[in-house]
């Protein structure tokens, strides 16, 4: 079956100051007629974390309570629980909780590649998050550069260094790129295995994927560990995109994944800074021509991250309590009091105030995989004011689990909530430490995509659209897909979830049959009017049964506390899964993200 690869490319290096003359020069603002004005390097600003509207409130000692519910109907037969959390704030250090949580320094590389004469690149996020330094090697010299803009919506990062009359690559409308045309990857990739010289692989564009207005790219052209952040670029020499990620696997040809050109547009004119357009009547090049021309414009980055480092929001340990009750009784739940007559657990959660979930030490989560107990009232927001957003996790499910994730009450470790986790690799390889029952699950992706669809007063209401879908070759149906949408109430004043109202449909395919459990889902403040927010919690579609299945399908039998007249014995969750133990973490920011499934 298959197993998961994300891949990083890591080396040493040394710093070579730029003259003396040449920065003197840097220092002067640049002018031309094609690119304009921009500040000098030495007023140039550098990246700091945006205070946004979407924040959560981590004061330590601040205590958030929530009441939830879940209810399905597996063919006719009711299933649900009721439940209460109470979360609060601590101060302990995140190493305290994930040992994998250090300060030392490590060090990674990528690529990137000139957009405009007067210093400004273009990378990737991931290849720069968190970085303590960075170190330009373009065309022979290298400079320390500054990280100016981050955008982790679409994973890019906007770079200066200190020079002038470089060679800028010209930036194309993304929307003329036609499914299959011809497309080369231009970088430094495996550069401790392959040398720091430049490489370029040949391919075509295989898909073009819309995305709520935006564009993203699917290559068939190689991309390897150290491409991230590198030009994709036209037989023209146009920027078409930016390489990010590739996915590699069984019955699945190679696939790379891009940024958009459009992408970078938008990210140079937030910063009022103009780039170069190319003419349509570019003459197509040759092979070597047109590595001749891209190659001035292209550079190797070499990154030393750490503790503190650019793009790294601050993170804090949650512990909690929680308690919940099987129901019988869609119209009657019982709601358990905390460590009363109810399946208890207590644990703790390492988040940041933008919802990034990096650990979660539970073991009790939601069925259908709709996350552990630990992480509720948790949802994933942007790093800058935006309306719409995009979050992606990798989940790994044990085979023999599969079929019974609309009644499994064990949550996975939480080990990341981005596909670029930051603890679970090893240095040497760029290999990620897989568990033994990692390497025999089966990995689900989870696509949430957000939308503010209103602003009242300090209440920002948001629709989330929601899919987990289990990875599988394309003449194969998914063995597990959920899909479904919420409504969103957060409170900006406070900093918390008021309410979480969910209602989708799970599917479940063995052996060519479908079977398709309706879900629903509320979770909401105990400050908040409870009245108001069961009126809001939807309606879960009853089904009916067959007629030949009633009597030998009783529905999934739920685990309840006995019915004595005495409290039952109190209930013990497993011991918390250990993280795998990295010899040096490589943080989520450095190399590039490698899906392969063997």
């Amino acid at each position: 079956m298959a197993s998961l690869s994300i891949v990083m490319a890591m080396c040493v290096f040394t710093t070579k100051l730029v003259h003396a003359q040449e920065a003197e020069e840097a220092a002067a603002p640049a002018t031309n007629s094609e690119f304009g004005t921009a500040p000098s390097f030495a007023k140039q600003r550098e990246y700091t974390i945006p205070k946004t509207k979407l924040q959560y409130n981590l004061d330590p000692g601040k205590t958030n309570g929530y009441e939830f519910r879940y209810q399905s109907d597996l063919q006719g037969k009711f299933y649900g629980f009721a439940g209460t959390i109470v979360q609060k704030i601590t101060s302990l250090k995140p190493s305290t909780l994930n040992p994998n949580q250090k300060e030392e320094k490590v060090e990674g590389s990528g690529t990137a590649f000139v957009v405009r004469p007067d210093g400004f690149l273009i990378t990737c996020a991931h290849v720069v998050e968190g970085s303590k330094s960075v170190v330009v090697h373009l065309d022979g010299k290298q400079y320390d550069a500054k990280v100016v803009d981050m955008d982790f919506t679409n994973d890019l990062a906007l770079l200066r260094i200190d020079a002038d009359n470089l060679t800028p690559l010209p930036i194309m409308d993304s929307s003329k790129i036609e499914l299959a045309e011809e497309v080369r990857v231009v970088g430094f990739p495996l550069s401790t295995v392959l040398g720091e010289s430049l490489k370029i692989s040949r391919g075509t564009v295989s898909g073009i994927g819309p995305t709520d207005g935006s564009q993203s790219f699917q290559l068939d052209a190689v991309v390897n560990p150290g491409n991230s952040g590198g030009p994709v670029v036209t037989e023209k020499g146009h920027v078409a995109g930016v390489a990010k990620a590739s996915l590699e696997g069984e019955g699945i040809v190679s696939v790379g994944l891009a940024v958009t050109s459009n992408d970078i547009r938008r990210m140079l004119e937030r910063n009022q800074l103009k780039y170069r357009v190319p003419p349509e009547s570019d003459d197509y090049l040759r092979g070597p021509d047109l590595a001749k021309k891209v190659a001035p414009a292209v550079a190797l980055l070499k990154v030393t991250s750490g503790d503190g480092g650019v793009g790294i929001a601050q993170q804090r340990v949650i512990s909690y309590d929680a308690s919940y009750l099987p129901n019988v009784d869609r119209d009657k739940p019982v709601v358990p009091a905390l460590g009363g007559y109810a399946i208890n657990e207590s644990g703790k959660t390492l988040t940041n105030a933008f919802g990034e979930v990096d650990y979660c030490d539970g073991k009790l989560g939601l069925p259908c995989l709709m996350g552990a107990l630990g992480t509720m009232g948790l949802e994933t927001f942007p790093r800058e004011d935006v309306d719409q957003w995009q979050s992606q996790k990798l989940l790994f499910v044990p085979r023999q689990r599969l079929a019974g994730l609309m009644v499994d009450f064990l949550a996975l470790p939480t080990l990341g909530t981005r596909l670029n986790p930051n603890s679970d690799f090893d240095s040497n390889s760029g290999r990620p430490r897989l568990t033994l029952g990692q390497l025999f699950s089966q990995p689900v992706l989870e696509v949430s995509d957000y939308k503010i669809v209103s602003e009242k007063g300090h209440i920002i209401e948001i629709e989330k659209k929601h899919e987990l879908t289990s990875i599988h070759k394309e003449d194969e149906l998914p063995t597990f897909k959920m899909s479904g949408k919420a409504t969103i109430q957060f409170n900006t004043r406070l900093g918390r979830m008021d309410s979480i109202h969910y209602l989708g449909n799970a599917e479940v395919t063995a052996n060519q049959i479908t079977l398709r459990i309706p879900v629903a889902f509320t979770c909401f403040s105990t400050e908040i009017s409870r009245k108001d927010a069961l009126a809001a919690a939807p309606e879960l579609p009853q089904q009916q049964a067959p007629p030949n299945q009633v009597a030998n399908n009783p529905g999934p039998q739920m685990t309840r506390p006995p019915r004595t007249s005495t409290r039952p014995p109190s209930f013990s969750p497993p011991k918390p899964a250990t993280p795998p133990q990295p010899s040096k973490p490589i943080p989520r920011s450095q190399g590039l993200s490698k899906l392969k499934l063997d």
